[in-house]
């Protein structure tokens, strides 16, 4: 005799939390390690007795580092804050200037704004560049957010104003200014290597960014 709906389902309830509950002893007493040992034996017990178990080649978006397990933060979250709030709204501003002075020119607003908060601790905590020898970093910027790199060094003393109000004029008759993207040619005091549209290097549409720096807040020489 089968048991009602609602009856079943407060069954399945209960049997559910039994084995939520035992799996946490085991992770309690065991480890995380014997926990993934126990989970992926049931897996392949399952699988071996066709039970279709989805396949999901993405995991949700959570944090893989419980906040229990984080570090502090070894800089000053609100100051960052304050300096990567900066650099965006000079970005946008150089871009908006631009396409005033000359109808057309384009400039991609919104790329370096997508990526400011992981640029930005990369910068201050992780990236080595010349100055740590053999050790640095070799990065491919997404060329499409050089605005933020620019406003960057523009905040280090790297450009001059000047400089900013010629984004994407690098011909000017004005006197230099920055190129579109990262290219070494045009700018060999500044890129590395060169990014983004045409065949000009390897990073043209990543969706995110890779970098060269140094174990300093900022790396000495090519950015």
């Amino acid at each position: 005799m089968s048991l009602p709906d609602t009856q079943r389902e407060e069954l399945n309830k209960l049997e559910t939390q039994e084995w939520i509950d035992s799996l946490a002893y085991v992770l309690a007493d065991g480890g995380r390690k014997r926990s993934a040992e126990l989970l992926e034996a049931l897996d392949a017990w399952a699988y071996d007795r066709g039970v279709p178990i989805e396949y999901k080649q993405s995991t949700p978006y959570i944090n893989t580092i419980s906040s229990g397990r984080q570090p502090e933060y070894p800089g000053d979250v609100e100051l960052e804050r304050r300096i990567r709030n900066i650099i965006r709204w000079n970005a946008v501003v150089m871009v908006v200037k631009a396409n005033k002075a000359s109808d057309g020119i384009g400039g991609h607003l919104a790329s370096y704004a997508s990526s400011a908060e992981l640029l930005e601790v990369g910068f201050n905590h992780f990236f080595r560049g010349h100055g740590a020898g053999p050790n640095r970093d070799l990065v491919f910027y997404q060329g499409h957010i050089s605005p933020g790199i620019y406003s960057r060094s523009f905040l280090e003393g790297r450009f001059d104003e000047a400089q900013l109000n010629r984004f994407r004029r690098e011909l000017s008759p004005d006197g230099p200014g920055l190129s579109s993207y990262p290219h070494p040619w045009l700018m060999p005091d500044y890129w590395e290597f060169p990014t983004v549209s045409m065949g000009l290097g390897l990073a043209g549409h990543l969706p995110g960014a890779l970098y060269q720096v140094s174990g300093e807040p900022w790396p000495q020489g090519k950015g």
